[in-house]
């Protein structure tokens, strides 16, 4: 069997209520997807976290879903509502079915 073909049949494991997804409203639709939201620590090591010279701060968000439950998948610099609250895209990658989605939060101070 082909790698690709694998990562195709396994999506419905991955992203199972039982297993590793949840429901969540993305952009007004709801469905299952995985998020992940860093630690402070993962942060730092991973330089996830970021201030900007302005001294806007915020942390990065990442939403795994198929791309097939989205209406469209979102563009870097787009406003992206996750569960009611707003969050800027900063990439969004699609491949082999799955919609990974990287989100920045910005608050004001220093994380």
């Amino acid at each position: 069997m082909i790698f690709k073909n694998q990562i195709k049949l396994d999506l419905p494991v991955f992203l199972n209520l039982d297993e590793f997804a949840d429901i969540h409203n993305l952009n007004g639709t709801e469905c299952n997807a995985v998020i992940q939201a860093p630690t402070a620590r993962e942060s730092f090591m991973t330089s996830g976290s970021h201030i900007a010279d302005d001294g806007i701060s915020g942390m990065s968000v990442f939403v795994h879903c198929r791309s097939e439950d989205l209406p469209e998948l979102p563009h870097q610099g787009n406003v992206f509502i996750l569960d009611g609250e707003p969050y800027t895209v900063n990439q969004c990658i699609e491949e082999d079915g799955l919609a990974s989605i990287e989100l920045r939060a910005e608050t004001r101070g220093f994380v």
